[in-house]
């Protein structure tokens, strides 16, 4: 995991609607519906989801795997302790 410390805009602006899609397009359950009963369409839904990637960025918790396939926003050595922990307990 590499911690994102910048991104120039266009990159943003492509992992945030990336990030969008994924949960606008999602194949939610008969009642389900996620975050996107909040959201009038995609767009709408993508500047809220760049709203988190800007923040996780400015706030030193944006992170991606070696080769930018993956995003993940928090504390990595949270996230890396919780995954060891429930590993071991198996």
């Amino acid at each position: 995991m590499k911690k994102i410390r910048s991104l120039s805009k266009a990159k943003i602006d492509e992992i945030s609607a990336l990030i969008g899609e994924s949960f606008w397009d999602y194949p939610y359950e008969e009642g389900e519906g996620g975050l996107k009963p909040f959201f009038p369409s995609k767009e709408a839904m993508t500047e809220y989801m760049k709203s988190f990637v800007i923040a996780g960025i400015e706030s030193g918790t944006f992170y991606c795997t070696d080769n930018g396939e993956g995003y993940i926003l928090g504390r990595v050595d949270t996230i890396i302790m919780r995954r060891f922990s429930t590993q071991t307990r198996r």
